[in-house]
């Protein structure tokens, strides 16, 4: 097993732990989802040298936490909203 697919697996599994499972019903959602979790690493990457600088650790916790809890929320109330315009 290469060494790609050995990072690659892990990253989808974090993700999906993170942010639930993609809805694949519709391709946007699909781009969406996985946009997401990218712009998430970036800006936790940014807020932790941040946190360094200013010592405000509050931030990036509440952070970590409530994003991808949010998305969750969101994610999961386009899906039903999709599946009950769209049958």
């Amino acid at each position: 097993m290469s060494l790609y697919s050995k990072w690659g697996k892990g990253f989808i599994k974090l993700v999906y732990f993170l942010f639930g499972k993609p809805y694949r019903e519709d391709k946007i959602f699909l781009v969406i989802f996985w946009i997401v979790p990218i712009f998430y690493f970036f800006a936790m990457i940014y807020l932790f040298i941040q946190c360094i600088y200013t010592g405000g650790f509050l931030s990036l916790f509440i952070s970590l936490i409530l994003f991808p809890l949010m998305v969750r929320i969101v994610f999961k109330f386009n899906a039903t909203m999709h599946k009950i315009f769209h049958k």
